[in-house]
């Protein structure tokens, strides 16, 4: 920590210091409230008591891992670990591209100030204010640094200076008062640090309010964080003039523009990831929640909208609680929200899904098929045993957290088998280009000409109505790129259409056609998890672990495929890795098919989930084309 007094941020802890060093600030800070004098306002903001306020403890020499980074300049962010270097004036870079060349989404989190929390958190373990005294200089820090940047629009500081990024002073404002309001009362946290950031904190506002672009984005979840951030300073800075605005400012655009044009009648949001859905959906119920402890309320459609985005996401989650991998998405179990959320509405239905059946009442939904969205789930049940897949239809996606993923299907049987690949980094390298993101190459689906899809529409504009109790069908026409070619230009202009049958407590039935009027090289992938032991007999595939769900893959007869086995692979291409969190990735087996067609084919998969005994069945081709299953004595007719 700084202790030289020739630092600039180190003579700003003072009322007399910040008036002298901006004294425009500070005029401006007591015209924004009723305040007659810098001391006043300060007497009244040290005395506030809210939810947040933490009493003082005992002192101590105790020390906490995490804190003491901070406290030697050193974060941690998506696991890259970086010690900042500091200017004249005792700043860090905060515009910083972080460790590695480009790696911008690390300047992003840096300045988004998540270190205050771990902060706060390592002070109430030990008792060392060491802690607190680090936050009131991370603030001067990063004021002093980033003086307020008026320009012309959103994309003028997209990519080239994070720190006054809308986004992250949306999600500055909440990580500050927190921060602020737990330790006011505390000597650490000096006047001139205070008045700083209350001057700061109406700067953010005037970014958040004058410098969005986001409705001309498709108004995705990051819109709605901002206008979360004006609620954040409305409600806990109600002290400012312009607190009502802001408040009644971010309810008007909630209500018309942002939950009824982020999400499609059937309750999922249009970013179409898994986890953004999340972010939206917490966002939303928590703007409802601080609204309302200043008497406010959103429209009763929104109100309606919030819970259809609950119901889809406990609804869908796989059977032992984690979520559906798909576009930008993490993979991770919401068991403890579920939970949650069903003892808050009283909902038995929730229960059992949060418990795995252990407890509350099975619901009477199974299979669920959402035509706006363009997702299908089917399932058998809701035990960790139960059968469960993902199949994706619908359209490319909003705001770019889709992926190049169109028809995609995932399988689970006890476990996850296949996969989706899911998101790893979001630096534009060869991971995301070539296979994670703005790539077919890590999804099940298929490559035409090794050439993956293109970006097509990005949202549905009517619901597919191919879909039933237990089926759906969708199509991708957008056209096919060269491997490494422009991503946006399709060259290839074949289309791919997939039909997802369920067969309850038996077997998945999936139907695919290219059409196309030249020659072409198609590679259907099948992408399994890490964890699968994958083996291929002729022309099936399947794994081959004890003890476990297992999941047996045959195609139809009518065409010869080769079939390659892909682990881990770097060159020729990027193929069989897998991203269960940001920033992590592992090799994982891709059964690679490929064959030439010469014109149009359909052609067709029986996936057989069992245990450790290997299931029989065939697969025919009948001569009007339609296909026969035969499977325990039964037989099952499919057509396209």
């Amino acid at each position: 920590m700084l202790t030289d007094s020739s630092y600039l941020i180190n003579r700003l802890v003072s009322v007399e210091q910040v008036e002298q060093l901006y004294p425009d600030k500070m005029q401006l800070l007591l015209q924004q409230t009723a305040f007659k004098s810098l001391q006043q306002l300060l007497a009244c903001f040290r005395s506030k008591q809210t939810e947040f306020t933490i009493n003082r403890m005992a002192y101590s020499e105790e020390t906490d891992e995490i804190g003491e980074e901070y406290c030697n300049d050193t974060f941690t962010i998506y696991g890259v670990r970086m010690q900042m270097s500091r200017d004249g004036n005792g700043c860090y870079d905060w515009n910083t591209k972080g460790p590695q060349a480009n790696y911008y989404s690390w300047g992003q989190i840096f300045n988004r100030h998540n270190c205050f929390s771990q902060l706060a958190e390592a002070y109430q373990k030990t008792g060392n204010t060491k802690y607190v005294s680090m936050i009131d200089e991370l603030l001067r820090n990063w004021i002093v640094a980033n003086p307020w940047y008026k320009r012309a629009s959103y994309e003028d500081v997209e990519w080239n200076f994070r720190p006054w990024r809308s986004l992250e002073a949306a999600l500055r404002i909440p990580a500050w008062l927190k921060a602020f309001y737990a330790f006011q009362a505390f000597p650490e946290l000096h006047d001139g640090t205070i008045l700083l950031m209350l001057s700061s904190i109406l700067e953010h506002c005037d970014c958040i309010l004058n410098y969005t672009s986001w409705p001309a984005h498709n108004y995705p979840n990051i819109y709605a964080s901002e206008m979360l951030g004006l609620v954040w300073a409305g409600v806990y800075f109600q002290e400012f003039r312009d607190a009502a605005k802001w408040i009644e400012t971010a309810v008007q655009v909630f209500n018309q523009d942002i939950v009824p044009k982020q999400v499609y009648p059937d309750g999922i949001q249009k970013e179409l990831s898994f986890s953004y859905h999340l972010v939206a959906m917490h966002d939303f119920q928590l703007f409802r929640q601080l609204i309302g402890q200043v008497g406010l309320t959103l429209h009763p459609e929104c109100l309606k909208i919030i819970e259809q985005m609950q119901a889809y996401a406990y609804q869908v989650v796989q059977p032992n609680g984690y979520t559906p991998l798909n576009g930008d998405s993490d993979h991770r179990s919401i068991q403890d929200e579920i939970l949650r959320s069903a003892a808050e509405h009283n909902r038995a239905d929730w229960l059992y899904i949060a418990t795995s059946g252990a407890e509350g009442e099975e619901p009477g939904y199974q299979n669920l098929v959402y035509p706006w969205g363009g997702q299908a789930v089917f399932r058998n049940g809701y035990t960790r045993d139960s059968h469960w897949s993902f199949f994706d239809f619908g359209a490319f996606a909003t705001s770019g957290h889709g992926h190049r993923d169109k028809l995609h299907l995932s399988v689970y049987n006890e476990r996850d088998i296949l996969v989706d690949s899911g998101r790893y980094i979001y630096e534009y390298d060869e991971w995301l280009m070539d296979y994670f993101r703005e790539s077919s190459y890590g999804h099940n689906t298929v490559l035409v000409n090794g050439g993956s899809q293109c970006e097509g529409p990005a949202e549905q504009l009517e619901p597919e109505t191919a879909c039933g109790e237990n089926y759906a069908m969708g199509t991708y026409n957008s056209g096919y790129y060269p491997h490494r070619g422009d991503s946006r230009t399709p060259v290839f202009t074949q289309a791919h259409t997939r039909k997802v049958i369920y067969e309850k407590n038996r077997f998945w039935f999936v139907m695919d056609r290219i059409m196309t009027e030249s020659n072409c090289m198609i590679s259907p992938l099948w992408h399994f998890h890490p964890d699968c032991t994958v083996i291929h007999e002729g022309q099936a595939v399947r794994t081959s672990d004890s003890g476990t769900g297992n999941l047996l893959i045959i195609p139809s007869p009518n065409i010869k495929w080769d079939i390659t086995l892909i682990k881990g692979q770097r060159e020729p291409y990027i193929q069989g890795w897998y991203s269960e969190k940001y920033g992590v990735k592992t090799p994982a087996v891709c059964a690679e098919y490929s064959a030439t067609i010469t014109d149009t084919q359909t052609f067709a998969w029986i996936m057989l989930p069992f245990g450790d005994q290997v299931p029989e069945a065939a697969l025919a081709v009948m001569a009007d084309g339609r296909f026969r299953v035969t499977y325990e004595g039964q037989s099952y007719i499919y057509s396209l």
